[in-house]
């Protein structure tokens, strides 16, 4: 058993527990900390030798929104920390390390696990990622960077020149929302729009990435960089903007999860998409850059080539599945070098040969969100727990938890990712995460018909 020993580690969640499950078994030492209590908790707890601790109880809660900054400036959390972890160092372990966040862990002398705020900031720039795409001479989409400003003078002529006459219009962080949301164009009464938008909410200091439209497959590939080299994942099939479980009239590239199995039929540009991986990889690890990034692709099938199209310089939406899938394949999964080059422990190349990026398994997973327009409310709660469906098409509970390696065909893992189905839950935020042991995606790219059904039966809980 791999074990980690630099101190107390605590993880800091808004969603749920289960998010951190594969890096709670490296740890001696390791607690959780989540706003509110979750349903069924007690389907992690084991797991944790510090405990599942809440800032606040359920009663107090309308699905608050609370970055993790201001979760970890809460008296109650350095309360519990100065308790349970005073007799060994601090880690603060999160899903992507912030400035703020570092702040308040040297104002308290703890250690925050992860690579330096300032990278990753550099990192989430489309348009620094694009330009390190072409200063590496690596495939990439014809893209440019333009100010608000600029945008509002150029013509659309202009950029048919450039780009292409079909183009997407971005925030150059990614950002999405009512103001900086997606657009894509394909006619000069479209780009128009998007002129009086960007007027409209007076973005005119903002930067866009305007990029060539390129109808493809969504894929994604996991890298960790290590002071022994880059490691890379196996291919991932993105779910992306399903309306079977996500609002996408005011929003597009929504994530709704993956599908492995689904991955397997586009292996053909697997090595290159590792050896773009690989490429970044050695490169962000020259800048300071530690441990696990995600790279997003695009497959042209036109001209069968895979085009990077961002970094994400943090745990991805992969986790903890992807772990989990890993030690299935018997592989020393990435997280654990993310880990251990993030808490400067040492540790044998051997460990590195053990890793290896094959799969052979076909499990995929949802992430369910209010897809409706207004918020909705469960009159009961919906406890995590493996589920099947029943002769009346409801949500049938099994029991509280089960290894992936035990889930059916006809059966499926259900996370909660709200603490508390009783409030009010706003539109496109998450409700859970539903885990499959099968591919659950057809030659058209959607969803099965089994698993619309499943989706079907868990929102009829909801009104």
């Amino acid at each position: 058993m791999l074990m980690i020993d630099p101190g107390s580690v605590f993880a800091i969640t808004r969603s749920t527990p289960f998010f951190f499950l594969g890096a709670a078994k490296y740890f001696k030492k390791f607690g959780i900390f989540t706003k509110y209590p979750y349903i069924n908790n007690n389907l992690f707890i084991k797991k944790y030798s510090l405990g599942i601790n809440s800032i606040f109880s359920k009663e107090d809660s309308k699905n608050k929104e609370m970055s993790l900054h201001e979760m970890l400036a809460q008296d109650d959390f350095r309360n519990i920390i100065d308790k349970v972890g005073k007799d060994s160092p601090i880690f603060i372990l999160v899903s992507k390390a912030t400035s703020d966040l570092l702040a308040i862990c040297k104002q308290n002398n703890w250690n925050l696990i992860g690579p330096s705020p300032d990278i990753i900031q550099k990192l989430d720039s489309k348009s620094y990622f694009r330009s390190l795409l072409k200063k590496m001479k690596l495939p990439s989409i014809p893209s440019l960077t333009i100010s608000g400003n600029e945008l509002l003078k150029i013509s659309y002529q202009k950029i048919n020149e450039q780009i292409g006459k079909k183009f997407v219009i971005q925030d150059h962080l990614g950002k999405t929302g009512e103001k900086t949301k997606t657009m894509f164009i394909s006619t000069q009464g479209e780009f128009l729009d998007s002129q009086q938008l960007i007027q409209k909410n007076k973005l005119n200091d903002s930067s866009f990435i305007i990029s060539k439209y390129i109808s493809g497959i969504p894929l994604s590939m996991l890298g960790c960089s290590t002071s022994k080299g880059t490691l890379t994942g196996f291919l991932q099939f993105q779910i992306i903007d399903s309306i079977d479980v996500a609002n996408t009239n005011n929003a597009k590239g929504v994530f709704c999860g993956h599908d492995w199995g689904k991955a397997q039929e586009f292996k053909i540009v697997e090595a290159a998409m590792a050896s773009t991986v690989k490429t970044i990889g050695d490169y962000i690890y020259t800048l300071g850059y530690r441990g696990l990034f995600g790279i997003d692709f695009i497959f042209d099938s036109q001209n069968c080539i895979a085009l990077a199209l961002e970094c994400n310089p943090r745990y991805t939406g992969s986790f903890p599945l992807f772990s989990l899938i890993e030690e299935m394949n018997n592989s020393i999964p990435l997280e654990f070098f993310h880990l251990v080059e993030n808490t400067s422990q040492t540790y044998s190349s051997k460990l590195i040969n053990a890793h290896h990026s094959t799969n052979v398994f076909s499990f995929s997973h949802l992430v369910l969100k209010n897809k409706f327009e207004e918020d909705i409310v469960s009159d009961k709660d919906i406890p995590s727990g493996v589920y099947r469906i029943d002769n009346s098409n409801n949500l049938q509970f099994i029991k509280s938890n089960c290894g992936l390696n035990e889930l059916s065909p006809n059966t499926f893992l259900l996370i909660n990712a709200t603490h508390n189905y009783r409030s009010p839950i706003a539109p496109n935020k998450n409700i859970a995460k539903i885990i499959f042991p099968i591919s659950i995606v057809n030659k058209d790219n959607e969803l099965i018909p089994q698993v619309k059904n499943i989706c079907n039966s868990f929102y009829s809980n909801f009104r």
